[in-house]
């Protein structure tokens, strides 16, 4: 017969229905929300600073149905071309950036580009 200590086994029955009552606690509906991920600047630049600050205002506009992450990448020409592949729904980037992306000279110059299909 195996001996267990009374303090362990009351431990595991706390954390057991500690796990039970955090995991009643979510909220369905919020389980069910739609994602958005913002690509932005690296953590700590400006860019990544306003995209934080504004997730509470964006998802509050959309009436709580999206759930909006910022994913931060090491430049803002890597933002955007994660956001232009695909990989992102926002990408931010100044109006200086934007130069290149709409001449396709520079980072986004492109030699085939990806289809949309």
């Amino acid at each position: 017969m195996s001996r267990t200590r009374p303090g362990y086994v009351f431990s595991v029955l706390v954390a057991a229905l500690a796990a039970v009552f955090a995991f009643s606690a979510i909220d369905p509906a919020y389980a069910q929300r739609k994602s958005i991920r913002w690509a932005t600047s690296s953590t700590g630049s400006y860019g990544y600073k306003v995209a934080a600050m504004m997730v509470s205002v964006l998802e509050e506009a959309l009436g709580g149905e999206y759930t909006v992450t910022v994913n931060p990448y090491p430049s803002t020409t890597a933002a955007m071309k994660a956001a232009m592949n695909g990989d992102a729904e926002i990408g931010y980037t100044a109006d200086v950036g934007m130069t290149e992306v709409y001449d396709g000279t520079g980072a986004f110059k492109i030699s085939n580009p990806p289809s949309r299909t």
